[in-house]
């Protein structure tokens, strides 16, 4: 398969599948970013390509922050769990979607399915998962764009990734950046501090 063709699959935006199906299609496949990250990874252990960084203070203050956050994130990632599950099991309703050319089908599913979340408790697990978010988000979030240069801080910027993608994708300019360094390449990282 060309790359063209797999990132077509990628983006490809199906209104009708159901949302289990797109998480079954994101699992199956490998975004750029990641198989680039992976392939450094293999070629090039951490420590080499770390070498003998010395952290920012600012680091040093993210890092200061795993203690208190480790125990937040393992509240978060279950909850974000149990919410996704709940989504799909209402979202379940008469087959799935239906699709978006029959609009009085496609409204009654979508009715059906917002009866389902108000009764099959997905309104609370969101709740609960968006309130450890927002109190994992308050302690952190000033660090998402902070360059990090330690192998421990750049795995702990891929732990957030369940804030959002955009944490790993820190990580990912993070180990550009130091790769950039360290083979004596031009940098394209995306960093904005």
């Amino acid at each position: 398969m060309s790359f063209r063709a797999s990132l077509k699959n990628l983006v490809r935006r199906d209104p009708g599948a159901a949302l289990r199906e797109r998480a079954d299609d994101l699992r199956g496949s490998l975004s750029r970013r990641t198989v680039v990250a992976g392939t450094v990874a293999v070629a090039v252990p951490l420590p080499v390509i770390a070498g003998t960084q010395q952290p920012s203070a600012k680091e040093v203050a993210f890092l200061a922050l795993v203690p208190a956050a480790l125990p937040i994130l393992r509240r978060l990632i279950p909850a974000q769990t149990e919410m996704t599950r709940l989504n799909i099991d209402a979202e379940a309703v008469d087959g799935g979607y239906p699709g978006p050319h029959d609009e009085g089908r496609r409204r009654a599913w979508a009715d059906q399915v917002s009866e389902r979340r108000q009764t099959n408790g997905f309104g609370a697990a969101w709740e609960a998962a968006n309130a450890i978010d927002e109190e994992l988000t308050a302690l952190v979030e000033d660090y998402d764009r902070v360059p990090m240069r330690t192998p421990t801080a750049i795995l702990f910027k891929i732990a957030l990734d369940h804030l959002g993608e955009w944490w790993g994708e820190s990580a990912l300019d993070d180990l550009r950046r130091l790769a950039a360094e360290r083979f004596d390449l031009p940098d394209d990282s995306t960093s904005t501090v």
